[in-house]
């Protein structure tokens, strides 16, 4: 909401609708990938479709709301300074940390066979 407002005032709503408009079937469709990917490939699991996916998507919301909003504190409120290369560099460290606890998650949640109720 911050961002649509700012970006009315400042005149670059184009600019705002553009990126959303490249930004989320990008994401929509790696994830789509991800998940079959992982499902089958990674984690080998025959567990529910219907149970991963929606563990699996709201795995993915929390990751992504996570990811914005550290990427908008670092961003904008820690390194307000335009210091590019820290920035950068703690992008990288939270998102390998990010990517880990994925990881974790989908092998002992999204994935997992033993959930009660499936056969």
């Amino acid at each position: 909401i911050h961002t649509t407002i700012y970006a009315l005032v400042n005149g670059k709503l184009l600019d705002y609708i553009t990126e959303i408009v490249a930004f989320l079937p990008a994401r929509i469709i790696s994830s789509i990938v991800n998940f079959s990917i992982n499902r089958k490939l990674v984690f080998s699991s025959n567990a529910s479709v219907k149970t991963t996916l929606i563990r699996y998507y709201i795995l993915w919301s929390g990751q992504a709301i996570v990811t914005m909003l550290l990427d908008w504190f670092f961003g904008s409120v820690l390194f307000a300074t335009n210091s590019t290369v820290i920035y950068t560099i703690i992008t990288l460290i939270i998102k390998t940390l990010i990517a880990i606890v994925s990881y974790r998650i989908q092998k002992d949640w999204v994935f997992d066979e033993r959930v009660k109720g499936e056969k």
